[in-house]
């Protein structure tokens, strides 16, 4: 399969996180054959991936970096080995920096199928009494961590995405993954997100977010981000009722109490 054909299976992908799609196009390039293949059709596919996750910094700056290394006919199997391995590096420290928060037995809430998050339960197994769960829509991504969670003896509870209301009361804080970290601060991450944040700020509760460098697209802010894609009201009804269904939604920093890092607690309100 060539490496055109193999970006486009990946932007079929409705379930996954940004960590996880960015691992799928780098090992794409991984395997190497770019030679047999035009790299113009490989960079104009990789500009549809940048369409396609928009809202996924991590994924459109993967795809920006290996656009720029095939122009300058650069060897694009080895910088997705080293882009591999920064994601990696960059990932597991800022989950490692998450550990204060796990001092003592907790309990939070979150939104999204994140892989950072799971290896931060994994990691805080013992100090963790309860995770309260968004469902997610349209895809129901609770349900496939609340799997996870079962298998790893984590006890879970799953409310539907309207009900911040009441999950922002039943936890200590909120720890969400990101998608894209903006300019101003702003966060990008999974639709709900943002009522999410309101929620817990209303009842005076913390809002973490983790993300790392490759995460940042420093060049937009909220109010100048590209247009999120929408997706096929049939993932919400087949009744033939019109329905928007947008992935993502936009979080203003003054909402969220820290981002942790490779490098740390950034943006700590005091």
């Amino acid at each position: 399969m060539e490496i055109s054909e193999k970006l486009r299976e990946i932007q079929k992908d409705r379930l996954n996180g940004s960590v996880t799609i960015a691992y799928s196009i780098l090992g794409a390039f991984m395997e190497g054959g770019t030679s047999k293949e035009d790299a113009g059709s490989i960079i104009t596919e990789l500009e549809h991936a940048r369409t396609t996750f928009s809202g996924m910094g991590l994924v459109r700056n993967v795809c920006s970096i290996l656009q720029t290394s095939l122009r300058k006919n650069q060897d694009t199997a080895e910088m997705s080995h080293n882009l591999f391995s920064e994601i990696e590096t960059s990932s597991n420290k800022a989950v490692e920096n998450s550990d204060p928060l796990f001092q003592e037995k907790v309990s939070f809430v979150t939104i999204s199928n994140s892989s950072m998050i799971k290896e931060i339960m994994d990691r805080n197994s013992k100090n963790i009494r309860m995770v309260s769960l968004l469902e997610s829509r349209p895809n129901l991504e609770a349900i496939e961590l609340a799997k996870y969670l079962k298998s790893a003896g984590i006890p879970c509870t799953i409310y539907v995405d309207a009900s911040t209301f009441y999950a922002s009361q039943e936890t200590d804080f909120c720890l969400v993954s990101s998608d894209s970290i903006l300019g101003d601060y702003s966060l990008i991450h999974k639709i709900g997100t943002f009522p999410l944040a309101m929620s817990m700020n209303h009842f005076g509760k913390k809002f973490y977010s983790l993300g790392f460098d490759l995460k940042f697209e420093r060049a937009y802010t909220m109010y100048t981000y590209p247009k999120f894609m929408e997706h096929s009201s049939l993932e919400i009804t087949n009744l033939g009722f019109q329905a928007r269904n947008i992935y993502f939604d936009i979080t203003p920093a003054r909402y969220i109490w820290a981002y942790i890092t490779e490098n740390g607690f950034i943006g700590q309100k005091k």
